[in-house]
């Protein structure tokens, strides 16, 4: 555009227009305006023409009901990609692999990864896959919650980093029905992370180091996380030996998500082992568990006889009033971090309350306890092995049942039942199951329920239950009980 050296405004008239002509045809592409004045740019004739140029092809689209691509682009049908319905949620955690059609764009390759975030090793396409279904992907709890406490974020080590790489090599593995422990991917990445610890043992240094700690306490989320009791016991012996050379867990306070972490891998080796926690609680990271109100009559409480029993399962139905409750404002089942901060903390109380020096009654309700918070995780989406903790509640029923009084059946049946049915839904091998399925029908027989339904509610329910857990188990624990009250007493159960 030019301005004119007298300054006089005219009016801005396109280079292809005369007054009184007939209107050419539109073409597409670009259209001149000429201007004497460059105020004539903000004239109201000039944005009308402009807008009507731009305009043109939109509502020419719009008539025809085409859509023109341009020359050199390629159009791709992203409709099979999208969620129909994104902000659905699953009832319950699915271990499959989803449908096709209802992955999105987000998820193929590894687009949702900074391609400027620094990372301890150098990353390609493959690596940066694996590290997005680590910290971004849907389909595991454990690695939400993991990321969402920034975990993931903290682990600057080399070996640590490869060993997370590898752990979520292993859940895809596992996600495809494939054997974990036949993974070659998830093994290279693994032992790469090994040789990098096993050099670094032997330096008086940088064995103690952040990065040290680090790196063993990914070993001992993959253990743990694939329910590898003697893999864990490997790894937590390591990690307690390195932390005590340190001066103690109480190095470890400048990282709150490892502390976490640590505690988490702990607790559930205890678990799975039946052994006492080697770490203590991190009060300063935990909430404290508003207490009960109501003063109705708790089952559970009125059979317990030792003190400290008694205060981890006055914390329990505080945590199930808590999470009945919780369900009413929101989705709790899934926020994987108030599992961490509210379930796992009662969990180690109760496992600092040693078996052995327990009579079968204290026992079989510590026991009892322990699995009931095992049905509530599962419906978080942690699966968490239980074989040890199902024989020692049968150890502890076999003997309570020779030396209890059960006549009148009152409170204590309504206990024996809840043991049960618990042991019954949770047992992995078979002739524990058989045995508990066993013990439940003679319960239910001998106490007199009509129904499946009357015995769950007038039991089961009233001693310590929420209605979300353990849905599909209950239903296969009504036919086998059914079956079984067929066999020894002629009759199904309704």
């Amino acid at each position: 555009m030019k301005e004119s050296s007298d300054g006089a405004s005219r009016r801005p008239v396109s280079d292809d227009f005369e007054e009184g002509a007939p209107k050419a045809p539109r073409e597409r592409g670009f259209r001149f305006l000429n201007f004497s004045n460059f105020n004539d740019t903000k004239a109201k004739e000039t944005k009308n023409r402009v807008r009507s140029h731009v305009m043109h092809g939109v509502h020419q689209k719009k008539k025809s009901g085409e859509q023109r691509i341009p020359k050199g682009s390629i159009e791709l049908d992203t409709y099979s990609l999208v969620r129909s319905k994104p902000q659905a949620t699953q009832p319950h955690a699915n271990t499959a692999i989803p449908n096709a059609a209802l992955i999105g764009p987000d998820r193929l390759g590894a687009g949702r990864n900074d391609p400027f975030q620094n990372y301890p090793i150098r990353m390609n396409q493959r690596t940066l896959e694996i590290y997005d279904h680590l910290t971004k992907g849907p389909f595991c709890p454990m690695f939400k919650t993991m990321s969402r406490i920034g975990f993931y974020r903290s682990i600057t080590d080399p070996a640590g980093f490869l060993q997370i790489l590898s752990t979520s090599v292993s859940h895809m593995t596992m996600l495809r029905h494939q054997p974990v422990a036949e993974s070659p991917e998830a093994i290279a990445l693994s032992t790469q992370a090994i040789e990098s610890v096993n050099k670094r043992l032997g330096d008086p240094v940088l064995n103690m180091s952040d990065g040290i700690v680090a790196a063993i306490l990914t070993f001992c989320c993959h253990t743990t996380m694939f329910n590898d009791v003697p893999g864990s016991k490997i790894h937590v012996n390591g990690l307690e030996e390195i932390i005590r050379r340190r001066g103690g867990v109480g190095t470890l306070d400048s990282n709150p998500a490892m502390r976490m972490v640590l505690f988490w891998v702990d607790t559930n080796y205890a678990f799975m082992a039946n052994t006492v926690p080697r770490f203590p609680y991190p009060e300063d990271l935990y909430p404290v568990i508003p207490e009960r109100p109501g003063n109705d009559p708790l089952l559970l409480t009125e059979a317990c006889k030792q003190e400290d029993l008694l205060s981890a399962i006055y914390d329990l139905y505080s945590l199930n009033q808590l999470i009945t409750n919780e369900p009413k404002v929101r989705d709790i089942w899934a926020d994987g971090v108030f599992a961490w901060k509210y379930i796992v903390p009662v969990l180690h109380k109760l496992l600092l309350i040693k078996y052995e020096q327990l009579g079968p009654g204290s026992a079989a309700l510590r026991t009892g306890a322990m699995l009931y918070i095992a049905a509530i995780r599962r419906r978080f989406g942690v699966r968490i092995l239980t074989d040890i903790q199902i024989q020692k509640l049968r150890t502890s029923m076999m003997a309570l049942l020779q030396d209890a009084d059960l006549a009148g059946y009152d409170a204590t049946a309504a206990v024996l039942l809840w043991l049960f049915v618990l042991g019954s839904t949770l047992s992995d091998l078979r002739d524990d199951r058989d045995w508990f399925v066993s013990q439940t029908a003679q319960h239910i027989s001998i106490m007199g329920y009509g129904s499946w339904d009357e015995a769950i509610s007038g039991s089961v329910k009233k001693v310590l239950w929420i209605d979300d857990i353990l849905v599909d188990e209950l239903e296969s624990l009504h036919q086998d009980v059914s079956m079984t009250m067929l066999v020894s007493y002629g009759h199904r159960f309704p």
